[in-house]
Parts: structure tokens; sequence; C-alpha cells
């Protein structure tokens, strides 16, 4: 969860610009798991940039992190 966070944070300027709302959030609030951080790092900066290229002012993007039995589910949705 404080890695997502992380990377939604870079996008808080464009954010703000925009008028958009932007939101994490996680089942359980915190979620432990491996990970290759550079990797994963690009992946979300690219749904994000993504939601936020596509999302008009005034919208709400959400990126939810969700524990599964034996995965995480990454879901990025927007009003775009």
């Amino acid at each position: 969860m404080t890695f997502a966070r992380g990377v939604a944070a870079a996008f808080t300027p464009v954010a703000e610009q925009k008028r958009i709302e932007c939101a994490v959030t996680s089942e359980p609030s915190e979620v432990l798991v491996w990970f290759d951080a550079d990797a994963m790092e690009k992946v979300l900066a690219n749904l994000l940039s993504n939601a936020f290229k596509f999302t008009p002012a005034g919208g709400r993007i959400t990126l939810h992190v969700k524990a599964r039995e034996t995965s995480v589910l990454l879901r990025v949705s927007d009003t775009g």
C-alpha cells in the first residue's frame, strides 16, 4: 500500500492542475508481497498516466489494491 501511494503521489501536480480526485485504497489496509519494485513502478505509472490522460477535469481516479489468497489484484478505475 505504501508503495502504491508513493507512485500515485508522483501524479499530485497533474491531479491538482486538472482538478482530478485521486485515491488509493487497499483490502486489507496493508498488503505484504515480494515484487520487482522497478518493474511495478513502471506498470503503475503507465496505468496512472493513461488514466490521467483520459480523465476530464473534475474526474476521479482510484487505484485499488486487493490481497487474494495467492496473489494481489491491482485495479485502476477512472471516470475518463
